[in-house]
């Protein structure tokens, strides 16, 4: 079994430029602070009283995108656990973002590939008269090759059956178009601005923190869910063995409902006998090699801060989008019970 990304997630791993998320993170909360709000009309009268009348209304917020590329502080160990206090503080050891968003997902410690790909421009054919470069649908995805069945046959070749090509090669691909947006908003109280100044390493630290286990969490959600969503049918080991699956591939994860799990005499979690983790994104328990499968995620994450009040209150919003890549199907995966 080879796996393989298609063209357009191999070469946006060509052109990353090691870029600061928390360097920009902190430019937007600042710009934010100070972005100009309404435009206010004063008019002074002899009794001393005064009129406001506003003639230009404006939104004061900050937008911008942070790439997957982008590099952070190490928050994380490799296990995905919080390994200090979150402070973007220069020359703190450094990962890029989609490795810190790999380190906290579930199905991406169970096996499965996190991609990443980004929109891109050309030359339509037929396009706009003066050659401008338009914007095209791209689409991005995940092969699987799967062996040659190759059998004992006669000298004559009579009893060769040939094998549907999509026997050999079996693909999955996401279209950004209709691929699923995620999005979360956060509003950091005036109290937490007052103590530390906005754009300042500990609350920059904290969100970043924050957003890359949202990331990771609605990876394993998105995942997870569309496996369930095919209806897979409960694990045998003789079913693995059928699916040509290694043993040293078979990962279980244990949702909320904690069916087949079990906690072994050596304090480790195992369903069904494979090797487990916990997970809060799913109900049940999936068994599976988890890398048959990927996550694709759009490189670009758009971030959106407001300045809400004159108290100074800002809102944070922030979106991605994301795709779960299954091309076997439910071939490589089974439920635990």
């Amino acid at each position: 079994m080879s796996t393989i990304p298609t063209r357009s997630t191999r070469g946006a791993a060509l052109s990353a430029r090691p870029l600061s998320a928390a360097v920009e993170l902190a430019r937007l909360i600042e710009a934010a602070e100070n972005a100009p709000g309404d435009l206010v009309k004063v008019t002074d009268y002899s009794d001393g009283s005064q009129r406001f009348q506003t003639i230009l209304k404006r939104d004061p917020v900050a937008g911008g995108g942070l790439s997957l590329r982008a590099m952070l502080p190490e928050l994380l160990d490799a296990n995905g656990r919080l390994r200090r206090t979150p402070e973007a503080v220069a020359g703190a050891s450094s990962i890029r973002l989609d490795t810190a968003i790999a380190r906290a997902s579930r199905v991406v410690q169970a096996g499965a590939a996190l991609l990443i790909s980004e929109d891109r421009t050309a030359a339509v054919p037929n396009g706009p008269a003066d050659g401008a470069p338009a914007m095209y649908q791209d689409t991005a995805g995940y092969r699987i090759v799967n062996p040659m069945p190759l059998a004992t046959i006669t000298p004559d070749d009579s009893d060769i059956t040939a094998t549907p090509w999509a026997n050999v090669v079996q693909d999955a691909r996401a279209n950004w178009g209709t691929a699923p947006i995620i999005g979360a908003q956060v509003v950091i109280p005036r109290r937490r601005l007052k103590d530390t100044e906005p754009g300042g390493d500990d609350l920059v630290g904290e969100l970043l923190t924050s957003l890359v286990l949202g990331l990771a969490n609605a990876a394993d959600r998105l995942l997870l869910a569309q496996i369930a969503a095919a209806s897979p049918t409960a694990f045998t080991l003789a079913k693995a063995a059928a699916a040509r699956v290694r043993f040293e591939e078979l990962r279980a994860l244990v949702g909320t409902s904690g069916a087949g799990a079990a906690v072994g005499q050596d304090g480790q979690l195992r369903a069904n006998g494979i090797a487990a983790e916990l997970t809060g994104e799913a109900a049940g328990t999936i068994v599976g090699a988890f890398d048959r499968s990927a996550l694709l995620i759009r490189d670009r994450i758009e971030v959106l801060i407001e300045r809400r009040d004159v108290a100074g209150r800002q809102r944070v919003t922030a979106w991605a989008a994301m795709a779960p890549l299954v091309p076997t199907g439910t071939a490589h995966f089974w439920t635990a019970s």
